[in-house]
Formats: structure tokens, C-alpha cells, sequence
């Protein structure tokens, strides 16, 4: 039951953070393949912080967001796998994620994959990160046995209060 009610005061912040603010992401070097370019969108990617007060509070740091995989990719859509995420900030890298990946129901076609990821109970945040700066995020796919990734840059962190 508390998990269930923890998933839904998550699915409202995001909500709410979307309603609230630009929820898009720049992308810097050009120069590299896109995620969409390779047939992988990554329709939404959320970094935020709880920062919900309590007796015991220590803001902790969680990850989300869905990335949809099209035929039309170099890839067989069925075997590819993200891995992990990675959290770079000011060029450190300071979180390395293995998350929580479920395929959702695509709405967009049948030759499409759904993967829908986030963190299973978030991560402390560490000295030195800054909570109102941005971050980027390294994707570490795996396919065939090999591993590619693609960046996400200049993500803006959410605060949930």
C-alpha cells in the first residue's frame, strides 16, 4: 500500500513539474547521432530530489522517464536493454543507476518498444552535487552482447516539496 502511494505522489510531481515548467532538454553536440537518428526516443527523462520534509529528511536524488525504440532502428527492437544510467555534472560523473525497466503499452504503433525506467528508491545526494545547477545523463544500451550509449545534456533537476 505505501508503495503504491509513493508511485502516485511520484506520478503527480511529474506531473506538476511538467505543468510547471519547460521540461525539455537541450541537446549540445550536434556533431553526435541523436537518440530519435538511431530509431531510440527519449520521450521523457526526469532528474528531481526529494526534498520532502520529515523527521528523518535527507533529500535524495531519483531518475524517470520512458524511451521508445522504433523498428526503423539499426537494432532488433526486442533485444535491446538499457543497462544504466549515468549522472555526470560539471564533467564528474557522480551516480551510476542500474534502473528499474518495464516495457509499457506502446500508443504510438506496434512496431515500437516501450521502456519505462526509473529508481527504485533514489540515491543520497552526494557532497559536492549542485542541486540547482543541471546534469547530464550518459544511456548505456545493451544489444547482441555489445553496449552503445547516447547523452541527454543540460537536464534540469526537479525539486519535489
Amino acid at each position: 500500500m505505501i508503495k503504491t502511494i509513493y508511485f502516485l505522489i511520484i506520478s503527480l510531481f511529474i506531473l506538476y513539474a511538467c505543468a510547471s515548467s519547460d521540461c525539455s532538454n537541450d541537446k549540445l553536440n550536434k556533431d553526435e547521432l541523436t537518440l530519435d537518428e538511431k530509431g531510440i526516443n527519449l520521450k521523457q527523462f526526469f532528474v528531481w530530489i526529494n526534498m520532502m520534509p520529515g523527521p528523518d529528511f535527507k533529500p535524495r536524488i531519483n531518475i524517470t522517464g520512458e524511451i521508445e525504440i522504433s523498428e526503423l532502428s539499426e537494432y532488433n527492437i526486442e533485444q535491446v536493454n538499457l543497462l544504466f544510467v549515468n549522472i555526470y555534472q560539471n564533467d564528474i560523473q557522480f551516480y551510476s543507476v542500474e534502473p528499474v525497466v518495464r516495457i509499457g503499452e506502446n500508443p504510438s504503433g506496434d512496431n515500437k518498444k516501450l521502456l519505462i525506467f526509473s529508481t527504485k528508491d533514489g540515491m543520497d545526494v552526494k557532497n559536492n552535487f549542485e542541486i540547482d545547477s543541471v546534469v547530464d545523463a550518459e544511456f548505456i544500451f545493451e544489444f547482441d552482447g555489445n553496449t552503445f550509449s547516447q547523452f541527454e545534456k543540460n537536464v534540469i533537476i526537479q525539486k519535489a516539496y
